[in-house]
C-alpha cells in the first residue's frame, strides 16, 4: 500500500505493464484491487493493453475486472485495443460475454471505429463493424470515419466504409468533405477509392472551393490529373470566384502555373473583383509568373471591376521591370480605371519617379484628367511628390491646368501652403492671373492663410493685387478680415485698391475692429504720402446730398443721418443717380435690391453706393 502512493500504481499495475501473466493471475487470485487507477487513471487492465503479450488480456478475463472503466482521457480497454492494433484482443474482446461499447468516445470525440479508420486498420475496421461499431460515428469537429480515412491516406478503408453504407459525401463542422481531404492528401488510390465509392468531384465545401482546388493547393498535380480526366472543370471557381490557377499564382506556386497553363486554363478568368491571374502575379511582384501568364497569352489591358490593369498595379508597387514586361504584351499606357485614373496618376501620387519616367518614355498622356480633372501634375502638387512634378513639367506637362473647381498647380500649392512648390511653378511659369471657378487666384488663397512668403512670391511674379472673386473680395479683404498686419502691410505697400466694395458693400477698411481699421488706415496715409498721392483713401463724395438736400464737398462736410428706410441705423450709402444720403449698411444689403424710388427725393433710383468707411 506504501508503495502504491509513492508511484501511484500498484503491483498489479506493475505486473500488467510489463506483461507478466503469471504475477497477475496470481495477485488476482489474492484479491488485488483491479478498480485501482493510476495517476492517468489507469487501471492494470489498461496497462496490459499496452504491451500486447498474447494472453494477458485472457488471464483478466477469468476474473471480475472493469471493462468499461474509462481513464482520464476517456480511454477504455476497446479504444486501447485499436490504438495498439490488436485484432486478437478485438475479437476476443467482441465475445458477447464481456460488456464493450463499441461506440464509446474518448474525451477528444474518438471511437474505437474512427480510430482504426485514423490508422487505416481495414480489417479492424471491417470487424467493429460487423460487431455494431456505427459507420456514421463523428469526432468532435464532425469528421466521419471517411473523413479520417481520406485525410490518412487509407485507400483501403473506403469500400469498407462504402459497404456499411458510411456516409461518403457528408461535410465536418468547417464545411470539408472526404474528397477535399483525399485531393489535399496526394493519394490516387484514396482519390480513386472514393470516386468508386461515388463521391461528387464537384462538390464545394462552404467557401466554394472544390477537389480541384485541393489538389492544387497542395501541389498534386497527378491527383488534378486524375480530376481533369474525369471531367472536372480547370477553370472552376471557388472561394471569392477563385480558379485553381489564380490560388497557384496567390501561393506564388510557379510548377503549379506551369502546370495548369499545360492544361489549358484559362489565365483571363476574373474572380468576383473582376481581377485575372496576372493581377494576382504583380501584387505579389513574382516576375517568373507574369512572364509564364504572358507566356500564355494573359492580356495586359484586363481590368478588374474598380478599372484597374496590371499596369496601374505596377504603378503603385515600383514594379518597374514587370512594366517593361508588360509594355512588350502591348500594355496601353493610357488606360483609366473608375476614377478616370491613368497609371500615371497613380504612379505620380506615389511619387515613384523611375515609374513615372517609365510611363513617359511610353508616350504616356501627361495632360489627362481623372474624375476630378486632377492631371497628373495636379496630384504631384496634392501630394507633395515635387520630383515628380519636375519630371512632369520637363516632359512638357501643362503647368496650367484645371481640375473641376478651375484651380491649377499654383492654386493648389496655395492652398496647401506649399512655398517650395508655389515658388518652383512660378519659375516654371505658372500663370498667377487665372482665377478658379468661384473667381479667386493663388493670391486669394495665400492672403487668407496669411502667408506671407506665398504672398509676397506672388506679388513678384505679377500677381494681381486687385483681383476679385465672385463675391467680389479681393486679396485684402481676406487679409485684412484675419487682421494679419505683416500680410496686410505688404499688400497695401503694393498699392492695393483699399476702395473695393464686395457685394456685402465692404470695402477691406470694413468689418475688422476698428483699431485694424485705424492701423490700415494709417498704412494707406504713410504709403500714399511717401509717393505724394494726391487721391487718398479718403472718400471724396462728389454730387452727395445730405436728407437737407445740401451738397457734400467734402469728407469734414458728411453729417451722420439716419437711414430712411428702416429709421434706426446711421446712413451709409447714397441713393444713385440722385445722390441722397439715406440708406444704411443693413439695408444697403437686404432692401435697396427692391426699393424703385429715393425715399427722400422720390425719384427712381438704380442702387446705392457705401461712401464711408468705418
Amino acid at each position: 500500500m506504501e508503495f502504491f502512493f509513492i508511484i501511484h500504481r500498484s503491483a498489479l499495475h506493475i505486473a500488467a505493464l510489463k506483461g507478466n501473466k503469471k504475477i497477475c493471475e496470481m495477485l488476482l487470485k489474492v484479491k488485488a484491487n483491479p478498480e485501482l487507477e493510476d495517476k492517468d487513471g489507469n487501471t492494470p487492465l489498461h496497462l496490459a493493453m499496452i504491451n500486447l503479450v498474447p494472453g494477458i488480456v485472457q488471464v483478466f478475463a477469468k476474473f471480475n475486472v472493469p471493462w468499461t472503466k474509462a481513464n482520464h482521457k476517456g480511454q477504455t480497454v476497446a479504444h486501447l485495443a485499436i490504438y495498439y492494433q490488436s485484432i486478437e484482443v478485438v475479437k476476443f474482446l467482441g465475445n458477447k460475454k464481456f460488456p464493450i461499447d463499441w461506440n464509446v468516445a474518448d474525451s477528444e470525440g474518438m471511437t474505437p471505429a474512427l480510430i482504426a479508420a485514423s490508422l487505416g486498420l481495414d480489417k479492424v475496421l471491417e470487424l467493429l463493424l460487423k460487431m455494431g461499431a456505427s459507420p456514421s460515428a463523428v469526432t468532435a469537429d464532425g469528421s466521419t470515419i471517411v473523413h479520417l480515412a481520406a485525410q490518412g491516406g487509407h485507400a483501403s478503408i473506403i469500400p469498407v466504409c462504402a459497404a456499411q453504407a458510411a456516409p461518403i459525401d457528408q461535410e465536418n463542422e468547417a464545411g470539408i468533405k472526404p474528397i477535399h481531404l483525399g485531393c489535399a492528401s496526394g493519394q490516387i488510390p484514396v482519390v480513386q477509392a472514393l470516386q468508386k465509392a461515388l463521391a461528387d468531384l464537384n462538390a464545394p465545401d462552404k467557401e466554394g472551393n472544390v477537389s480541384i482546388h485541393y489538389a492544387i493547393l497542395n501541389a498534386h498535380s497527378e491527383v488534378a490529373d486524375f480530376l481533369i480526366d474525369h471531367s472536372i472543370d480547370v477553370n472552376a471557381k471557388g472561394k471569392g470566384g477563385q480558379t485553381p490557377l489564380h490560388m497557384a499564382v496567390d501561393r506564388e506556386m510557379l510548377d503549379m502555373v506551369t502546370y495548369l497553363t499545360e492544361k489549358s486554363a484559362d489565365v483571363n478568368v476574373k474572380d468576383e473583383n473582376g481581377e485575372t491571374s496576372l493581377h494576382y502575379a504583380i501584387k505579389r511582384l513574382n516576375i517568373p509568373i507574369v512572364q509564364a501568364l504572358l507566356a500564355a497569352g494573359a492580356a495586359a489591358n484586363a481590368q478588374s471591376r474598380d478599372g484597374n490593369s496590371p499596369l496601374h498595379l505596377v504603378a503603385t508597387r515600383h514594379a518597374v521591370d514587370i512594366g517593361k514586361l508588360l509594355f512588350a504584351s502591348n500594355a496601353e499606357v493610357n488606360i483609366k480605371n473608375t476614377q478616370r485614373q491613368t497609371p500615371l496618376h497613380l504612379a505620380t501620387q506615389c511619387g515613384d519617379t523611375e515609374i513615372v519616367a517609365l510611363f513617359i518614355e511610353k508616350q504616356a498622356d501627361l495632360n489627362v484628367s481623372d474624375e476630378n480633372d486632377n492631371v497628373p501634375i495636379h496630384l504631384a502638387v496634392l501630394n507633395s511628390k515635387i520630383d515628380v512634378m519636375k519630371q512632369l513639367k520637363e516632359a512638357g506637362a501643362n503647368i496650367n491646368a484645371k481640375d473641376s473647381e478651375g484651380q491649377t498647380p499654383l492654386h493648389l500649392a496655395a492652398k496647401t501652403q506649399q512655398v517650395e512648390f508655389l515658388k518652383l511653378l512660378l519659375d516654371f511659369g505658372a500663370d498667377p492671373k487665372i482665377q478658379d471657378a468661384h473667381g479667386q487666384t493663388a493670391l486669394h488663397f495665400a492672403a487668407d492663410l496669411t502667408n506671407y512668403e506665398m504672398v509676397k512670391s506672388l506679388i513678384e511674379h505679377g500677381a494681381p493685387i486687385d483681383a476679385v472673386d465672385e463675391n467680389k473680395n479681393s486679396a485684402l479683404h481676406f487679409a485684412a478680415l484675419k487682421m494679419d498686419k505683416k500680410v496686410v502691410t505688404l499688400l497695401i505697400n503694393n498699392n492695393a485698391n483699399c476702395k473695393l466694395m464686395n457685394d456685402k458693400g465692404l470695402t477691406p477698411l470694413q468689418g475688422v475692429r476698428l483699431t485694424f481699421s485705424k492701423y490700415m488706415k494709417a498704412l494707406i496715409n504713410e504709403r500714399d504720402s511717401e509717393h505724394e498721392v494726391t487721391d487718398t483713401v479718403e472718400y471724396h463724395p462728389g454730387n452727395i446730398l445730405n436728407q437737407n438736400n445740401e451738397t457734400l464737398n467734402s469728407h469734414a462736410d458728411l453729417k451722420e443721418s439716419f437711414c430712411l428706410l428702416c429709421k434706426r441705423r446711421a446712413a451709409v450709402a447714397a441713393m444713385m443717380p440722385c445722390g441722397h444720403l439715406c440708406v444704411c449698411e443693413v439695408c444697403l444689403k437686404e432692401r435697396v435690391n427692391q426699393t424703385k424710388i429715393c425715399p427722400q427725393c422720390k425719384q427712381e433710383v438704380t442702387g446705392a453706393v457705401n461712401i464711408l468707411a468705418e
